[in-house]
């Protein structure tokens, strides 16, 4: 799930980030993933990732915002895991983040 591809995307990007253990917060380690669709494209998109996610192990479900959530023990850390979008602007992404 760390480089995934959206098949048909316009345009795709990728950032991580390693996160630290906290002074004065903790900020948890993150990958982005972010894809810009034709229009209409954001549901089909996410619907795509979900799928991914889940033959990858995940368990995900619908979220109440319309996009999905998910969770994995990932090197033995709680990793979590979010799909979601803006239909009207045609972007969506997944985040995986995880406590280092």
């Amino acid at each position: 799930m760390a480089y995934v591809e959206l098949p048909g995307a316009l345009e795709s990007r990728h950032s991580e980030s390693a996160g630290n253990a906290g002074i004065p917060i903790p900020a948890p380690a993150e990958i982005r993933n972010s894809f810009t669709v034709s229009d209409g494209g954001v549901p089909a998109g996410m619907d795509y990732l979900a799928e991914v996610a889940r033959e990858a192990g995940w368990a995900v479900e619908v979220n109440e915002y319309g996009g999905y959530s998910g969770q994995k023990t990932v090197n033995g850390h709680k990793a979590q895991l979010h799909i979601d979008g803006i239909d009207v602007d045609g972007i969506l992404w997944i985040v995986i983040s995880t406590r280092v």
